[in-house]
């Protein structure tokens, strides 16, 4: 199995832990996926929009576990490969808009703790 659908395989199960609460268990498959497809990114630009999702992917249980300190670097480089991708093709806006809210959300509860 390639880098390519190795990093895919990580993500489901990454994503998979986090829909079922089990925030820790997501990490170490999320953080796999996100070392399998930089590489992959740098060498092929169309893979962008897949290192963006695994960035948003471990950002988000960051954000769930309190750390958003944590997640706002991370949703930040998803949001700076996305947009320029999502100007151009319509059908990542939704990604777009989810990455952005997390963002929001990460800055916003960063704010909260500040006080």
């Amino acid at each position: 199995m390639g880098p390519f659908r190795q990093s895919r395989r990580a993500i489901r199960l990454g994503k998979a832990y986090g829909e079922n609460s089990q925030l820790q268990r997501a990490l170490p498959p999320l953080l796999e996926s996100i070392s399998r497809l930089r590489p992959l990114s740098q060498a092929d630009p169309s893979r962008h929009a897949d290192l963006s999702r695994s960035l948003n992917s471990l950002g988000f249980p960051r954000l769930q576990m309190g750390q958003p300190d944590q997640a706002r670097p991370l949703l930040e480089e998803a949001l700076g490969l996305l947009q320029p991708l999502a100007a151009q093709n319509p059908e990542l806006r939704d990604a777009l808009i989810r990455t952005q809210a997390n963002l929001r959300n990460s800055l916003t509860e960063l704010e909260r703790l500040r006080r």
